[in-house]
C-alpha cells in the first residue's frame, strides 16, 4: 500500500532536516505525528532515527552536517518515497526489539549478526529502501523533484 500523503510529508520533513532547516527536535516531533501504514514510509522513517539525537538541540549544519555518503543514502530515500513503488524488502526480525536482545545476549550478539547478513540478501542492500538496482535505476530516471528543471 502506498499512501502518497505520508510519503510527501516525510520526503519533506527529510529534506527539510538535511538542508538545515529544521533542528532535531521540530524533525522528530514531525516524522513521528506522520501516522501511516505504508511500510516503505514505515521503514525510512525508522532510519532516519539513526541520524540524529536528542541529547540537544541542533540542526544538521558545518559541523554537524552529513557525510557525503549519507547524503546519497537518504537522497535515495526521498527518490523512493516519490515513486510509486511498493516496500519489497521482507520484514525483520528485529521489528521485535526484545527479540533481538534477548538472541544477542545469549549468543554474544552472533545470531542478530548472523540474521542480519541474511536479511541482506534479500535484494540489492546498496540500493535499500529499493529492492533491486532495476527499480532504482528506473526511479533515477524520473526523478521528481528535477521533472521541471
Amino acid at each position: 500500500m502506498i499512501d502518497r500523503e505520508a510519503r510527501n510529508k516525510l520526503a519533506e520533513q527529510i529534506r527539510h532536516f538535511v538542508a538545515g532547516l529544521k533542528d532535531n527536535i521540530e524533525f522528530d516531533d514531525a516524522v513521528w505525528s506522520i501516522r501511516t501504514k505504508d511500510r516503505g514510509a514505515v521503514r525510512i522513517r525508522e532510519a532516519m532515527w539513526h541520524l540524529y539525537d536528542d541529547i540537544c538541540r541542533y540542526k544538521l549544519k558545518d559541523e554537524r552536517a552529513l557525510p557525503e555518503k549519507q547524503q546519497e543514502n537518504i537522497s535515495r530515500c526521498i527518490l523512493f518515497l516519490k515513486s510509486e513503488l511498493a516496500y519489497r524488502w521482507p520484514a525483520k526480525y528485529w521489528e521485535f526489539p526484545l527479540l533481538r536482545w534477548l538472541l544477542g545476549v545469549l549468543t554474544l550478539g552472533l545470531v542478530p549478526k548472523y540474521l542480519d547478513r541474511k536479511w541482506k540478501e534479500n535484494g540489492a542492500w546498496e540500493v535499500w529502501p529499493f529492492l533491486t538496482i532495476e527499480e532504482f535505476n528506473e526511479a533515477k530516471q524520473n526523478p521528481v523533484y528535477l521533472a521541471n528543471a
